[in-house]
């Protein structure tokens, strides 16, 4: 079995802003909602593909079932 790493919090709405910023990406439905919005909130509504993206620009990656 090959050793791996993971992250120990989810990602933010903050952290997910710094990407769209950065990209130009979609934003997920409720990232400007007054409460699940809360920069610190872990960012929700993010689609497989949406964070597969996030992930390869973060340089990281998906967990695979290998």
């Amino acid at each position: 079995m090959k050793d791996f790493y993971i992250d120990r919090y989810p990602v933010t709405n903050y952290q997910y802003q710094s990407f769209i910023k950065a990209t130009g990406h979609r934003e997920p439905i409720l990232l400007n909602h007054p409460l699940w919005g809360q920069p610190m909130r872990p960012v929700v509504f993010v689609g497989w593909d949406d964070a597969r993206t996030y992930a390869g620009w973060a340089g990281k990656s998906l967990p695979t079932q290998q």
